[in-house]
């Protein structure tokens, strides 16, 4: 939980930057994905994401390449 609150430590003062509630769960909403797919560097849970932790298979390791980005 530490390592969520530290990437969202920030967010309290950015908040306001949102138009709107729904702008700030669509960030929220990117932010999950983001976590879910990033993969730990460090630890017991290293190498792998939280999906695959938790037999989730996106598909891909790329969270842009679901939102419909192309592959680079």
């Amino acid at each position: 939980m530490e390592g969520i609150n530290g990437l969202l430590k920030q967010f309290p003062h950015n908040h306001q930057a949102f138009r709107s509630p729904e702008m700030l769960q669509l960030y929220l909403n990117l932010f999950v994905l983001w976590h879910n797919m990033r993969v730990f560097e460090r630890g017991k849970r290293q190498g792998k994401s939280p999906y695959q932790l938790a037999g989730i298979d996106p598909g891909t390791d790329d969270w842009l390449t679901l939102l419909g980005h192309p592959a680079e």
